[in-house]
């Protein structure tokens, strides 16, 4: 079974370099912000993931687990390193779930987020401190496990926050795409949960847990790197046009840092739409359209809506 468990780790691993490269190709392609936090999202968890598998294998085949355990500078820096990991995850997730619903990360968000990764860190060095000899496995295990179910409640609540607010989206195919999505999301984080749970107290073998938790990161990979195009398509269809007439564009709009909403008020103002229309279009105020004709003036230095139309249709 061990090199059962070595030649899937490998494959996975395999699979989700892969699928990064995929998502970052796409990214330079069609610079949506989207596939950014998509391809830092595959990238962290790869890393945490695959950092995990490698720390397992090695404590199953080339060390002594009893050794293992009362080197305790090596033990503690790798949960320290893999909390840190963890906290970019989630960090990238809240991003990405916001960048979907076209909602900007507001400041309890951020807080919570901080206040989360501090913690988090503090958490580990006291913890290190009280117990430089981790003799007693259940209750590191049980604090381990807290993390992980912390982690895990924030990513449910995410999961739960797209599913239910997919309604942002007029398209029947693209509310679908997000809730399932959201489904898929939902039963990955799941499956992971009852691994890392299982594997803490003991409840699976080491070697069961690397091959499982080498099919759920497998799985994950492999639907990002079939699916990824199709959904983005779906998803950003304006910004995803044939080459040559929307990734000029999508230049224009990184060079000048506009945001979601702010792309889509261009576009519609170079298709010809009046303010009342893209207010109906919108569901805006007026004042809320004013306010981002005026950024995107003053991010592009133009002074009118005939420079602006000029600047974007001239690409």
């Amino acid at each position: 079974m061990g090199h059962l468990s070595l030649i899937l780790i490998i494959l996975a691993f395999g699979l989700g370099m892969a699928a990064c490269a995929h998502a970052i190709l796409f990214y330079k392609r069609f610079p949506i912000r989207y596939l950014k936090f998509h391809s830092a999202l595959l990238i962290f968890l790869n890393a945490v993931v695959f950092l995990g598998l490698l720390f397992n294998y090695i404590q199953l085949n080339m060390m002594n687990r009893t050794f293992l355990n009362t080197v305790s500078i090596f033990h503690y820096s790798y949960y320290l390193v893999l909390s840190v990991l963890t906290a970019f995850i989630l960090y990238v997730f809240i991003g990405l779930v916001f960048n979907l619903l076209e909602k900007n990360w507001q400041k309890k968000w951020r807080i919570f987020f901080w206040i989360y990764f501090i913690g988090l860190i503090l958490g580990q060095i006291v913890y290190s401190l009280m117990n430089p000899e981790p003799e007693e496995i259940t209750q590191y295990a049980i604090f381990l496990l807290g993390i992980a179910v912390s982690f895990f409640l924030v990513s449910y609540v995410l999961v739960f926050l797209l599913y239910f607010q997919s309604k942002v989206f007029k398209s029947r195919i693209q509310k679908r795409l997000l809730q399932t999505l959201s489904l898929f999301l939902f039963l990955i984080f799941t499956a992971s949960l009852f691994l890392d749970a299982s594997q803490i107290f003991e409840v699976v073998t080491l070697e069961e847990y690397l091959l499982y938790k080498s099919v759920v990161i497998y799985v994950l990979n492999l639907v990002s790197l079939v699916k990824l195009r199709g959904f983005v398509k779906n998803i950003f269809p304006q910004e995803t046009g044939p080459v040559g007439t929307n990734v000029s564009i999508e230049h224009l709009f990184q060079k000048y840092k506009l945001t979601e909403r702010e792309q889509q008020v261009v576009r519609l103002i170079c298709s010809g739409k009046s303010s009342r229309d893209i207010e109906n279009e919108l569901f805006l105020s007026p004042h809320t359209i004013k306010e981002y004709i005026y950024r995107i003036y003053r991010k592009t230095g133009v002074k009118n809506r005939v420079q602006m139309v000029n600047l974007f249709r001239e690409q």
